[in-house]
């Protein structure tokens, strides 16, 4: 987890310290550490609640997302997706009047910062096939199994 003054700017769920300081790394490749820690431990706190019990959690960290404009319409609508619920790539492009838009829904989502705060794993194929995630597919399904969107049985062959 990282974060500015003004808000976390990565979330990030891995395999191990190692990979996720490399994804940062190459997300924020100009940034510095400033030895602050303590200063986001309160939020880190809320995201492990998200996690760990996702449809009791209550408070939103501020965030601080980088992206185009159409990146953060396509957050700002994965944020209005209740928990215990999926939309497609191409429901969420339909919501946003760009129905033609769906690989550039998947784009946005692919590029979200922040993982868990903003749901981009509540977003799935029209199919109902769960579709790629930043940080494996296999997390994509644990986190909607916690959320209850999806049987602990489906999987993908992973």
């Amino acid at each position: 987890m990282a974060a500015t003054a003004q808000g976390i700017c990565y979330v990030g769920i891995g395999p191990s310290e190692q990979a996720l300081r490399m994804d940062l790394a190459a997300r924020f490749r100009f940034g510095q550490a400033d030895g602050q820690q303590t200063a986001i431990d309160h939020w880190l706190a809320v995201v492990v609640e998200r996690i760990e019990s996702p449809s009791t959690a209550s408070q939103t960290p501020p965030l601080d997302q980088r992206g185009t404009a159409f990146q953060h319409q396509v957050w700002e609508r994965l944020q209005a997706i209740p928990v215990g619920e999926t939309r497609s790539y191409q429901t969420i492009a339909r919501e946003l009047g760009k129905p033609e838009a769906s690989r550039a829904v998947a784009a946005a989502c692919a590029h979200n910062p922040v993982g868990v705060l903003v749901p981009c794993h509540r977003v799935v194929r029209s199919t109902g096939a769960l579709g790629g995630y930043h940080w494996g597919t296999r997390i994509k399904h644990d986190l909607l199994v916690r959320e209850g969107a999806i049987p602990p049985e489906a999987n993908e062959g992973y």
